[in-house]
């Protein structure tokens, strides 16, 4: 996926164009987070970010934030499809 990051800093440098990040850093909003993350962003709540980015397939999705770069993905469940958040 374009633009997407190593979020567990485990690339090995295969990926150099990408900035290596710790999973220590990288923390799932609980709900009250994810959609004040949301209304920051000019979406409703944390369902209408989620449809906007992947449709009906919100639930199957957890939002990220990276504490140190304050970077937001919306990464699976399991963890294979990481989508960034546009500010």
């Amino acid at each position: 996926i374009e633009g997407s990051k190593n979020l567990k800093g485990n690339d090995k440098g295969n990926n150099k164009h990408e900035t290596p990040q710790s999973a220590k850093d990288a923390k799932k909003l609980d709900d009250k987070g994810a959609n004040k993350l949301a209304q920051q962003k000019g979406y409703e709540d944390v369902h209408d970010l989620k449809d906007a980015y992947v449709g009906d397939n919100g639930s199957s999705y957890d939002i990220i934030k990276n504490s140190k770069t304050g970077e937001v993905f919306l990464i699976d469940k399991s963890g294979k499809h990481i989508i960034p958040i546009k500010n």
